[in-house]
């Protein structure tokens, strides 16, 4: 089995999970929405004293002094892409009959959103060799990561042909067929059982196949059968605990829980031994008010299990979540006692219920002893130290943190001692804590130390050096409106009314030209992406710079990217200009092209068509067709408050000049196209 396949089987089981669960009440279509990291990318361009009690609440707002690395730029991808696209073309070069190779290309090549190269290095692959499975699979998981699911279950059709009897290419095929909607494909709901049995009997040892097909059949409403589907699991894998939670899913959907409960008690019959097991059932029992059956669950599992961590844990954080305090102190400490304790989490669990109560000798000590295990735990002795002992000691506690090699954010505690600086008044030494912090390399969310010391120097009225913060650190601040009013309120100190007034604007402009930046060297890198040109575009439509958006779009068209979004961006950004007969042209391609499967991940799409086609009719003089396109956009789309402020102006124009709607259908909107265009 190829390492691409390797995770389907979980995929298979959170699939099933999905259809079966109640909130599913249609079961329309399983359509497993997989990540695309390249909408991720463009979604910007498109659219304390205290009482104990209290303080012990405080508690839980925990720094964290360890932190994870930094994750890579969009340009440190594209180079370690590119990296990656010449080893694989030299191995190319060296053996152009190297499917492998070629697959590995391909790969590469997707990673740069080069798609159209992509696709037809991975249709070279599979002409290599017919018979190579992760080709497929490689290609098939391309596919559904650009919403191409339907061209995907084509793919593995083509696969089961070429490999009829491979267990996994009739499963994928099967697979692929849950997630496209059924007037897309004939016979799609008896092709889909026919596959997964198939799949079953080619390789009846694979799991996930009875997964997708209990699936299935839960999803037409045959319990029963999909029941029974699942059981065969248990035969074949007898220690996997997610199965009893896929079954006792099915009753529960049907609001059986005594017959889901019993799931769950066969389950631990069978897997005595099983924690994890336990804990699901314990998580179901909560999630459906049967909290009266949980504490003999636990009893139950410790006693088969009395030296299991995680289970002593978590039956002590249920006790103290249900106020019985004094049982959860005696479960932590007889952990601690028998050296079973679940790490550092323990003693800050332990020293939580403790600081609760008033103890707070105990607490102290439960927490010190967290931090021997943990830096994680500096946080929580600091804010029990500020709390019980006042600032000098929480202090003294956050500059011990920040010389242990261990601690990683180092920052994070020089914001504390911030913090507390500030709140003893003591503004001098608050602001040069700041800014130790801000020296630091590489230092971790600037934010939380520009911020705050910003606020410092304007309440010093030091305006000079709080707007060099706000421009030095802009792309690290959250820009909300306080942050924005302080950054305001420093231009006004220094006189520069106008810039302040216009702040907001400024701000969003740069924004949009960094990503403009950023994008215009991802296509000095990866010139053949047409992803990186429609980027671009969306950048440069958000600086009002129409003309030079026409121009990215049209070479993301160029390269055959974005064929049916980025026409309507293309349109949209010729209207803005004036250049009508152009825009209008481009949305009836749009319109033409309009994906015939798969349609239900273009709705939006659709309806900002209908909606800029509907802005274009009534700018040229077409209400009756303006007010036809909008209403089909708030039929896409019904949640668009301006369209429909624009149908009641409309129709309020109509009664106020006597006329009637003469294009009430779609049909008649159409017609009435037809002769203004001839």
């Amino acid at each position: 089995m190829s390492a691409t396949y390797a995770r389907w089987p979980a995929l298979a089981y959170l699939d099933f999970l999905k259809i079966v669960q109640p909130i599913l009440t249609t079961g329309f279509s399983l359509a497993i929405l997989v990540a695309v990291p390249a909408l991720a990318i463009s979604a910007p361009a498109s659219l304390a004293q205290a009482s104990s009690s209290q303080a012990a609440e405080t508690l839980n707002q925990t720094d964290s002094p360890l932190s994870s690395a930094r994750p890579p730029s969009l340009i440190e991808r594209i180079t370690a892409g590119k990296r990656a696209e010449e080893q694989w073309r030299q191995a190319v070069e060296e053996d152009p009959q190297n499917a492998e190779a070629y697959r590995n290309l391909a790969n590469a090549l997707a990673a740069l959103n080069r798609d159209r190269d992509a696709e037809a290095i991975y249709q070279r692959a599979i002409q290599l060799d017919m018979k190579d499975e992760a080709a497929y699979l490689a290609f098939g998981e391309f596919l559904q990561t650009r919403f191409r699911l339907y061209d995907a279950a084509v793919l593995y059709q083509q696969m089961v042909k070429a490999l009829p009897e491979s267990a996994i290419a009739h499963e994928q095929l099967a697979d692929s067929l849950m997630r496209i909607a059924p007037e897309d494909w004939p016979n799609l709901d008896t092709e889909i059982e026919v596959t997964y049995r198939r799949a079953v009997l080619l390789n009846p040892n694979q799991t996930s196949s009875y997964y997708g097909l209990s699936a299935y059949l839960a999803r037409q409403g045959r319990f029963a059968e999909a029941m029974s589907t699942l059981r065969e699991i248990i035969r074949l894998d007898p220690d996997n605990e997610q199965i009893y939670d896929a079954l006792a899913a099915l009753p529960t959907r049907n609001g059986d829980l005594a017959a889901a409960a019993t799931i769950y008690q066969e389950g631990l019959a069978a897997q005595p031994n099983n924690s994890e097991l336990y804990v699901n059932f314990v998580s179901w029992l909560l999630s459906h008010d049967r909290n009266a059956e949980v504490e003999a669950v636990y009893q139950k599992a410790l006693k088969q299990m009395p030296g299991n961590r995680t289970l002593h844990r978590e039956f002590a954080e249920y006790l103290a979540e249900t106020g019985q305090l004094e049982r959860a102190i005696a479960l932590y400490q007889k952990t601690i006692d028998q050296n079973i304790a679940d790490g550092y989490i323990t003693y800050v669990r332990l020293g939580d219920i403790l600081f609760s109560q008033g103890r707070n000798a105990a607490a102290k000590a439960a927490y010190e002893q967290a931090v021997l295990l943990s830096p994680d735990a500096y946080g929580k002795l600091g804010r029990f130290l500020e709390s019980t002992e006042g600032i000098d000691a929480a202090i003294a506690l956050y500059r011990q943190a920040i010389e242990q090699p261990r601690v990683k954010d180092k920052g994070a505690f020089y914001n504390q001692i911030g913090r507390l600086l500030q709140a003893a008044g003591q503004t001098d030494q608050a602001i040069a804590t700041y800014r130790q912090a801000l020296s630091l390399p590489n230092g971790q969310n600037i934010h939380n130390s520009a911020e705050p010391l910003a606020k410092l120097l304007l309440d010093q009225q030091r305006y000079a050096e709080a707007l060099a913060l706000y421009e030095r650190f802009q792309f690290s601040f959250s820009s909300d409106e306080e942050t924005l009013e302080n950054w305001q309120a420093a231009l006004r100190g220094l006189g520069r009314t106008a810039e302040a007034d216009t702040l907001l604007q400024d701000v969003q402009a740069q924004r949009a030209a960094a990503s403009e930046a950023t994008y215009r060297r991802a296509i000095t890198l990866s010139p053949e992406s047409g992803y990186f040109y429609d980027l671009l575009g969306d950048s440069l439509t958000q600086q009002d710079k129409s003309a030079e958006a026409e121009v990215a779009y049209q070479e993301a068209l160029r390269l055959n990217f974005g064929v049916f979004r980025t026409r309507i961006k293309l349109g949209k950004a010729l209207f803005e200009q004036g250049k009508l007969a152009q825009a209008e042209s481009i949305y009836q391609q749009a319109l033409d092209l309009f994906p015939t499967k798969d349609r239900q991940y273009f709705a939006y799409d659709q309806g900002q068509l209908y909606k800029y086609l509907g802005e274009l009719y009534e700018a040229t003089n077409r209400p009756v067709l303006a007010l036809e396109f909008y209403r089909i956009s708030l039929e896409i789309d019904p949640l668009q408050g301006l369209v429909e402020d624009k149908v009641a102006e409309l129709l309020a124009k109509a009664s106020d000049n006597g006329a009637t709607n003469r294009a009430s259908t779609e049909a008649e909107a159409k017609e009435t196209m037809i002769k203004d265009r001839e």
